[in-house]
């Protein structure tokens, strides 16, 4: 029974490792004249299964799964006090432009 328990975990996890990679595209560096026009997020930081973009007007700040069930599912990044995080430019390697 332990045994059966820990093979479906192991392939619950090794399915949950290989991910598809999305069809929308965001920009990488946010200027005012948009690379990609179409998309209204820039990415912040990518993961190999999820990553951390803001919305352009609004700069709120979302996590996008990139997980195979998962995959494209927005989560709204809240501050300490519950609020919407806004995005403020200063974050770990993000590359200004």
């Amino acid at each position: 029974m332990k045994k059966g328990i820990c093979i479906l975990l192991l392939a619950t996890a090794a399915i949950g490792f290989t991910g598809c990679s999305g069809t929308v595209e965001t920009e990488k560096v946010y200027n005012t004249e948009p690379q990609n026009p179409k998309s209204m997020f820039v990415e912040v930081e990518q993961a190999s299964i999820w990553e951390i973009v803001y919305d352009k007007k609004t700069k709120v700040m979302y996590a996008v799964s990139g997980g195979y069930y998962n995959q494209g599912n927005f989560t709204l990044l809240v501050d300490e006090n519950g609020n919407p995080r806004i995005w403020d430019g200063d974050w770990p390697g993000y590359e200004k432009g």
